[in-house]
């Protein structure tokens, strides 16, 4: 029932996806500046990926649940593209990867959870995840990333605030001239951005000179950013003053053109164009586009030094665009980057049965989906509801400050959160200063930088897997080879994978999930003796990872904590009525080496067969009574008249086979039931997690219903919603519920 309801999701996003392209004039320039970008943003083709786990906190011996989004970077809807989920887990303190496993993508979204080893010490680590069309060797930034804490079972120390003093009198400070160069003149428009060495922001004041007078004097206005203005002459010198610190002044050029966002609301953004010349009937065009895709270019002829222009918004995305001014010799001459439908993500509204519930009472959640203008929508959700203790304070990071921000930005943003609350008055333009600070000419879909790209040929994680089948004699002519593909786990489950003329092949997805939670093996078939073949695959590869992520800038929101966080958590509870032992030993016998039915099979086939080796001693005597005792050595695979019991690795090599790691299984998140009978259980429910719910679906009428029941934690828990549309529309919202022992 779930698989179908994702089917038809999924083709109800297809036809959903419809790109709107608008221009006022059909002529071969405008084509041409549309193509530009169009044809250069064929090469980003590739998957964002946004994770999301059941909560922020937990105890080593604990299963972390998560749901990982695979959505077309351009389009925000799911992708295809890939189906190899490759999933990490990393110690942020030593680097270590303490995890790695592969998981099924279905339909662009893929859910499973992780096992959290009791050996893990307490502190901090990172999801990592990565796709075929996602992490490349050429791309400057990283950002499919979670962080997340936990705390050692076996320790009763709290995770201690790593964070370093950092030397208040020193900061970061950088100007960015809006559109991104100053012209004489006229008056120019400039941002600034403030922060510590570490990146958190600082307030400041400072002063413009211009020669040894101040003309100027600004202060932050938001999070160590805020703007200025200078009227500007190509003869007097600029400085700026922070802190007694002397900083340059952007170049200022004698001829050139400005680009200045006069105002903007939801149908229009208005602009005023600058030029130091004259030229009467001089041509410009403007374009704007949306993650690669252009969706408005204008025509606008110029007849003074200052001329206004209106663009309109009406049938753009919502996000990050990109404004660039062009000359008639259609050479981009200025940009900016504006914000667009900051309103109109997905409308979710929570509707619970009661407000406050008592102790293993049932929980009737109603969800409606509604789109910017009020109409339902068909959506894909993941929900999860857990204590608030387990919600780590310095996390700013969702799925629209994902998709939205982060990914389409250059370097860390503070408290990305920030902008998408309603609440907060002055949030648009506070977030004009984060796109003319973090985005000043490094835009990620800009042309300079998607020039520097290649068509996707750099790919670190290969989808599907690339085996080679390898002939050890010289051929005559070419022969018809194939693979041998079983299950280590499951009977009677064999396949076969036909050879390509090049001896290449491949291990499709669906190989892998026929030995989930196990191996599959491969084994070469042809004419004659089989040890004449060999098989190679290009298995997904840790450190070669690490090599390239190693390069990479790490992007991440982030937001300051207060110094306490970490005390709302206990790292053991003892329920009542706990007995705790001294200290106990438990033996058990040797551990099998081989774990699924396929090698333990083979490993008793070896051991059943006759071994035709036989000792010679060093008189040459065959099976010497004197020098070839009876019991012990008789050969190579022969201990006290039994063969040893072979490696994996060894097994493996005697049959020619070749294991590739299958995906990770999937297992059904608990979700406890209570009725009449069991809810006066006296067995203690110490759930801190509700419900984890990673495949929810809306119907037509963008509703869904969800059950679940409370446990006998008296806490307030915390409701957490992430959806993906079908028009690729995206939501987030959070609601609290109130659980106590008696209402």
């Amino acid at each position: 029932m779930c698989f179908k309801k994702n089917v038809s999701f999924y083709l109800f996003f297809l036809c959903c996806v419809v790109f709107t392209f608008s221009q006022t004039n059909g002529n071969n320039q405008t084509d041409l500046i549309a193509n530009r970008i169009n044809e250069l943003s064929k090469r980003k083709a590739e998957d964002l990926i946004y994770i999301q786990t059941n909560k922020d906190i937990y105890m080593s011996q604990e299963d972390l649940w998560f749901k990982g989004y695979v959505l077309d970077a351009q389009f925000h809807v799911p992708s295809l593209r890939s189906n190899l989920f490759y999933l990490q887990l990393l110690n942020d303190k030593t680097e270590e990867v303490v995890w790695e496993e592969k998981y099924e993508i279905e339909h662009g979204f893929v859910d499973g959870h992780v096992y959290l080893d009791e050996k893990l010490e307490s502190g901090n680590y990172t999801l990592v995840a990565y796709t075929s069309y996602s992490f490349f060797k050429n791309t400057e930034e990283f950002c499919a990333q979670k962080k997340i804490k936990i705390f050692s079972v076996n320790k009763e120390e709290l995770v201690k605030d790593e964070s370093k003093e950092v030397n208040s009198s020193k900061i970061k400070f950088s100007v960015f001239p809006e559109g991104g160069h100053l012209v004489a003149g006229f008056e120019n428009k400039l941002a600034f951005k403030a922060t510590d060495l570490m990146g958190y922001p600082e307030n400041v004041t400072g002063y413009v000179y211009e020669n040894d007078s101040i003309i100027n004097t600004f202060n932050t206005s938001h999070l160590g950013m805020g703007t200025f203005k200078c009227f500007l002459k190509t003869e007097n010198k600029y400085q700026i003053k922070v802190n007694d610190t002397w900083y340059e002044f952007p170049e200022v050029l004698k001829e050139g053109k400005l680009l200045h966002l006069i105002s903007q609301t939801p149908k229009y953004a208005n602009f005023k164009i600058a030029r130091t010349t004259e030229q009467i009937g001089e041509k410009v065009f403007v374009r704007l586009h949306v993650r690669g895709v252009t969706y408005k270019i204008l025509i606008k002829t110029l007849e003074s030094k200052e001329s206004l222009i209106k663009i309109p918004l009406t049938d753009v995305p919502n996000g990050v665009a990109e404004v660039t001014l062009f000359n008639s010799s259609l050479k981009p001459i200025a940009e900016r980057l504006i914000y667009i439908g900051l309103d109109k993500n997905l409308k979710i509204e929570t509707n619970l049965s009661k407000e406050r519930y008592k102790t293993r009472e049932k929980v009737v959640l109603k969800l409606s989906i509604k789109d910017a203008n009020d109409q339902p929508v068909v959506t894909h959700l993941g929900l999860s509801v857990y204590d608030k203790f387990y919600r780590n304070k310095v996390e700013s990071k969702n799925i629209l400050t994902h998709y939205y921000l982060s990914s389409q930005l250059k370097g860390n943003i503070y408290n990305p959160e920030y902008y998408f609350d309603k609440n907060n008055k002055t949030r648009k333009r506070d977030l004009d200063l984060l796109l003319l600070t973090n985005g000043w000419r490094s835009y990620q879909w800009s042309e300079s930088n998607l020039e520097k790209l290649q068509p996707k040929t750099n790919a670190i994680i290969e989808d599907p897997l690339i085996g080679k089948f390898k002939v050890l004699y010289k051929e005559k002519e070419p022969k018809p080879y194939f693979v041998v593909v079983s299950s280590g786990n499951q009977t009677n489950n064999t396949n076969f994978i036909q050879v390509n003329e090049d001896k290449s092949f491949k291990v499709s997805s669906r190989f892998l999930k026929i030995g989930q939670r196990g191996y599959v093996y491969l084994k070469p078939f042809g004419e004659g003796d089989t040890k004449d073949y060999r098989i190679l695959v290009s298995e997904v590869d840790s450190d070669t990872i690490t090599k390239y992520k190693k390069q990479k800038q790490l992007v991440y929101s982030f937001k300051s904590a207060p110094k306490s966080l970490f005390k709302e958590v206990t790292p053991f509870q003892y329920y009542d009525g706990t007995q705790n032992l001294e200290e106990v030993y438990i033996k058990k016998r040797k551990t099998p080496i081989f774990r699924d039915k396929l090698l333990g099979q083979l490993d008793s086939l070896q051991k059943l067969e006759p071994n035709i080796e036989t000792c010679v001693c060093h008189n040459g005597i065959v099976n010497c009574k004197n020098h070839c005792p009876s019991f012990g050595f008789v050969s190579n695979n022969v201990f006290d008249g039994h063969k040893k019991q072979l490696t994996q690795e060894e097994l493996l090599e005697l049959y020619n086979l070749t294991a590739i790691k299958s995906f990770y299984g999937k297992r059904q998140f608990f979700n406890m039931t209570y009725d009449e009978v069991t809810v006066n259980d006296p067995f203690p429910d110490k759930r801190n997690t509700l419900l984890w719910a990673p495949n929810l679906v809306t119907d037509q009428n963008g509703e869904v219903i969800v059950e679940f029941y409370c446990s006998d934690t008296n806490s307030e828990f915390l409701g957490v919603i992430e959806a993906v549309g079908a028009d690729g529309g995206l939501g987030h919202e959070a609601f609290r519920i109130r659980v106590n022992k008696h209402n």
